[in-house]
């Protein structure tokens, strides 16, 4: 179809046309206005050792090749923190010793995305999440770190070994997140734009082939 014609058609029907684009503006506006408070939760966790003197001295800890291992095992408690983070069981014990509300999580799915983690090197993670408020996420990352050094302490009993990790978390980075008007008026405009031009068409097209 020509672009003349297209235009003809609009300016024909530019009635539907801008009442369908104000629907679609004012489903946007409510939209932007009702959407619910979130907040985003950024925290750092160091990964750390605590060793005995004896230990110490037994590994040689000046020792070049005794300091490559030690990055190795960094490396694999880096990875484990990882995978706790994303372990529904953990995830929701986590959940519940931090007293959130669990019914808007329905499945494992749910569970296993609500922390982003990030493995920055072998001795820093970082986690983001969202959040309904600033105290829930401070609960939150203080229910994290106490999950994981626990995890971290149960793994060295079983290992029995003298030395043992210990994760220091950050006080979380909280800031209050709001979806761009710009982008959701401009998201409206566009669906707005789309429906009209698919609506009109028919309408063309039916009446054409009447």
């Amino acid at each position: 179809m020509e672009l003349k014609i297209l235009i003809k058609i609009f300016i024909k029907y530019k009635k539907l046309f801008w009442s369908i684009m104000i629907v679609f503006i004012v489903i946007g506006c409510i939209y932007y206005v009702s959407q619910p408070k979130k907040f985003s939760v950024a925290t750092t966790l160091h990964i750390t050792r605590s060793i005995s003197e004896n230990y110490k001295k037994s590994l040689n800890f000046g020792n070049d090749f005794s300091s490559f291992y030690r990055l190795q095992a960094d490396e694999k408690i880096a990875d484990s923190i990882v995978a706790w983070l994303k372990s529904p069981s953990i995830v929701l014990d986590i959940l519940k010793t931090s007293g959130q509300n669990l019914s808007e999580y329905n499945n494992n799915d749910d569970l296993v995305s609500i922390y982003n983690v990030n493995k920055a090197s072998s001795q820093i993670v970082n986690i983001k999440f969202m959040t309904n408020n600033k105290l829930d996420g401070k609960k939150q990352v203080d229910s994290i770190d106490k999950k994981l050094n626990e995890l971290l302490k149960a793994m060295i009993i079983e290992k029995s070994t003298s030395s043992w990790f210990k994760v220091i978390v950050e006080e979380p980075v909280i800031y209050f997140y709001e979806k761009s008007l710009i982008f959701t008026l401009s998201l409206s405009l566009a669906l707005g734009f789309f429906t009209s031009f698919v609506i009109i068409i028919l309408i063309h097209y039916i009446k054409e082939e009447n």
